[in-house]
This record gives C-alpha cells, structure tokens and sequence, in this order.
C-alpha cells in the first residue's frame, strides 16, 4: 500500500523532472538564443582582416609604422637587360625590402590568394529578426539579420585606419554595432551557419 508520504514524493520527483526538461535547451528551435550560438560560432572563425601585401612606398610606411613589417637593406645583382645583351658581369647594388617583424608574424595569415594580417573577433549583439524556417532544396533554413561588434582590436589596426577608412567602423563597433545577414541550416546537431556546413554534416 502507497503511504500519502510516498505518494508525494513521487508527485514531486515527476514535478522537478518534468521542469527540469521544459528547461533544457532545444538547439533545434528556431530562436535567438540558437541563432545568436550558431552566427557566433561563424564569425569567431572568419574574423576580420586585411591584406598584407605592400604595394607602395606609403604602404610600406605605413605598415612599418604601425609595427608589422620592418625595412632592411640587402645587395643584390643589378637587373639591367644590357648587362645580358653584352654579357657583361651585373653590378650589385643595394636594395630596399621588408620583412614580418614578431608582431607581425602574430597576426599573418596565408591564404590561398595572397596574405593577410588577421585582427579582433566578432562577437553578435542582438539577433534583429530572422524568418519562419522553411524547406529549400531538401534543407530547413531560415535567413537572419543581427547586430555584431569586433572585440580585441589591436593598436595597429589604429594606424592602418588612415589607409583601410572601412576600419573606423569595427573600431567603433561597441558604440555603433555593424549589421550582418546569414542563412543558417538545421542539421541532426542544431542550427549551424551555412559556413560551417559541410562541417557539422546534415540532418
């Protein structure tokens, strides 16, 4: 026989375990919370940048000044075409290059077209509005809109605004938010960027 103890007991038991699952997380429902998760996890990855090469004399003043590269001197053999036509030895003569310094190095990326100096993380702000999830091609995907800022700009970042004006705006991210779009797809794990596709596989 069920004392009316036991019997509370269990109605409690059945109570905080039914409120404990209302509680869990679903990253499959389309809301902000899932959507701000899988836009952050996207943009931490792309992060921002901007291109290492060094076009021009200002460019090469200006990324020494702001501590990336340094200027160095090195002799190397004249390239004068009469020197082959005469078959005459070149002279050597000195020749003003550039090199990544260590702080440099710490930001430089290679990519598969040139280089670039990689700076901040992106981080979303507020989730603006999203549309109802809908079928395309076989997936359930909804387009996003949001707010973001840049977090952990660098000092060189500052220097380099006077070239890349573009710059001004992720430095003043925190006070005037940027705003992004992004498609995102449920898979079997949740709501991933489509990025980040083809990494978390689909449902």
């Amino acid at each position: 026989m069920i004392t009316r103890f036991a019997l509370v007991k269990v109605m409690i038991l059945v109570l905080l375990s039914s409120f404990l699952f209302s509680c869990s997380p679903d990253p499959k429902k389309a809301n902000s919370e899932n959507f701000k998760i899988a836009i952050n996890e996207a943009i931490k990855k792309s992060g921002n940048s901007v291109s290492a090469r060094v076009f021009s004399k200002e460019d090469r003043e200006l990324y020494t000044a702001a501590g990336l590269i340094e200027i160095y001197k090195e002799l190397e053999e004249e390239k004068d075409i009469m020197n082959i036509i005469e078959n005459k030895k070149p002279k050597m003569v000195e020749v003003e290059k550039d090199r990544l310094t260590e702080l440099g190095k710490r930001y430089h990326k290679k990519a598969m077209i040139g280089s670039h100096f990689c700076y901040g993380n992106g981080e979303v702000i507020e989730i603006l509005n999203f549309t109802e999830p809908a079928s395309i091609a076989g997936y359930t995907v909804s387009h996003v809109k949001y707010t973001y800022k840049i977090n952990n700009i660098p000092d060189w970042v500052h220097v380099l605004k006077k070239k890349y004006k573009w710059m001004e705006k992720d430095i003043d991210s925190s006070k005037t938010p940027l705003h992004g779009e992004a498609t995102l797809i449920l898979t079997n794990v949740g709501w991933v960027h489509e990025k980040l596709f083809d990494e978390k596989g689909n449902s």
